[in-house]
């Protein structure tokens, strides 16, 4: 699918559902919350940033289990979840029932992303931490003087000619 088309992808539903073993940021996720869509989506990794009580369905994981050969190159040791099918069951069957909560979640959900994610907020995020970093790295030095000539030793003013300085 073309991304021109996304957006109309997700104007076509009522309610964004993805139980995943694991997400990095979760830009799908995002992309919902941002079109005001009811999210229920596995709390876990990369959404917790942004997945509150108050703005989507958190779906609970049963467990953690080690990430198969099949996931890749790089997965060696690490991990995923299992998404709780029974959560999932509960929180599906509680949208059906409260539409106009999810609404609200949803209109919620978008409002926390433009307060904490849009682009003027993280790059004051990006320029305050720059800002901090740089004055933890600068050392106020001691104001250097300029060291004094040298006083002319009395053998000296005896040598010097008529005239020179």
């Amino acid at each position: 699918m073309h991304v021109d088309r996304v957006p109309n992808l997700y104007k076509s539903v009522d309610a964004f559902v993805l139980p995943s073993k694991g997400e990095g940021w979760g830009r799908p996720q995002v992309e919902a919350m941002s079109m005001e869509l009811p999210t229920i989506a596995t709390y876990w990794s990369g959404p917790t940033e942004f997945m509150t009580y108050d703005n989507s369905y958190p779906l609970n994981y049963s467990r953690l289990e080690p990430v198969d050969d099949s996931a890749g190159p790089g997965t060696k040791g690490h991990k995923w979840v299992l998404p709780s099918k029974f959560h999932l069951r509960k929180l599906m069957r509680h949208l059906v029932d409260n539409p106009e909560e999810g609404r609200m979640k949803g209109k919620q959900a978008r409002q926390d992303l433009i307060n904490n994610y849009s682009v003027e907020r993280v790059s004051q995020i990006v320029n305050d931490a720059v800002s901090k970093a740089v004055s933890n790295f600068v050392v106020s030095r001691p104001t250097v003087q300029e060291p004094e000539p040298p006083k002319e030793s009395q053998k000296d003013s005896q040598n010097q000619l008529p005239g020179s300085p």
